[in-house]
Formats: structure tokens, sequence, C-alpha cells
């Protein structure tokens, strides 16, 4: 094998590594950054509901009760939202199953993402009326983390396309001594 191949060899080794490296820490730090996200919107959005449910449950208004977590439930950003009352009896209920758009299925296996959950008491005063719980939607959290897995794969391969040409003019460039000495 020539001198020059074994420099592209080892050039092509190196930026596959440095892509591989960037690509999986820029995707892991991005999953924790999103999935701890996720846990604070589903805790916050659980107990901001419950504070506004207060007054529709203690007042036993079904109606209110299922247009308050209708308004929340609906924009989709989470998976479920179930308020149970103090029995264990579910008052009011929404799930959306998991379908995510856009996104590879080997992508999403590949990267599980878990279901942030944030639980809060529904109270009036002293008085507990029942427990919220929500459940975030990892769909937005695999989308960010799609577009951001392509878009440094986009640009590892127009740094190594230019690299490449780059590195191809240099060695022969620096070879062109050997070559006339050959």
């Amino acid at each position: 094998m020539s001198l020059y191949r074994q420099l592209i060899l080892a050039l092509s080794l190196l930026i596959v590594s440095l892509l591989v490296g960037n690509l999986l820490v820029s995707v892991h730090n991005a999953r924790d950054y999103l999935s701890n996200q996720m846990q604070v919107h589903a805790e916050d959005a659980a107990t901001s509901l419950a504070f506004s449910l207060s007054r529709a449950a203690q007042d036993g208004d079904q109606a209110q009760l299922n247009s308050m977590v209708d308004v929340i439930f609906d924009r989709g950003y989470y998976r479920s939202i179930v308020f149970r009352d103090l029995e264990g009896g579910i008052v009011v209920s929404r799930e959306l199953p998991i379908a995510i758009e856009g996104v590879p299925a080997w992508f999403v296996d590949l990267l599980t993402l878990p279901e942030p959950q944030g639980e809060a008491e529904v109270v009036s005063g002293w008085y507990r009326l029942g427990q919220l719980r929500v459940v975030s939607h990892p769909g937005y959290a695999y989308r960010d983390l799609w577009r951001v897995f392509t878009g440094q794969l986009q640009l590892f391969l127009v740094i190594a396309i230019l690299g490449y040409g780059l590195a191809g003019l240099g060695l022969q460039l620096l070879l062109r001594p050997l070559r006339r000495l050959e």
C-alpha cells in the first residue's frame, strides 16, 4: 500500500471516529437535556392544573373538570393526564398513543426516552380532593433529537468532503518531492 493511501486511510479513520464520538456526545447531551425538560414540564403542568381543578373538583362540576383537562391535553405535549378521586376512581382521563412522525423507528428504538411524569394533589384549603398525574409525550423530544442527529451528520459530511479535498491537495504537494525522488 502506498504512503498516499495509508495517509488517506488514517485521515478517514480519524474523521469517522470524530464523527461517531461527536454524534454520541451531542445526542446523549441533548437526550439528557430534553428528558430533564420534559420532567420539569410535567411537574409544572401537574401543579398548575391541580390548582386550577380544585374549585371544579370541590363543586363536583364534571363538565368544567373535563374542559380544563382538555385545554391542557389538546396541545399534544402530554401522553396522559389522569385525575383520580380519593378512593382511586378515575374522574377525568385523557390518553394519547405514542406516534412519532418524521423520525425513523430505528432511531426511536436506539434512544429510548423515559416518560417523565408529574403528580400533584388537588386540594381545597386543607381538604384533599384527589390526585392528578401528568405524563409527558416524548414525540417532540424525539423530533428534536433527530434534528440534532441529522444536523450533526450533515455538518460532518460537509467538513469531511472539504477535509478530503484539502488533504488530497496537501498530500499531493507534500508527496511531490518523494515522487521526484522515486
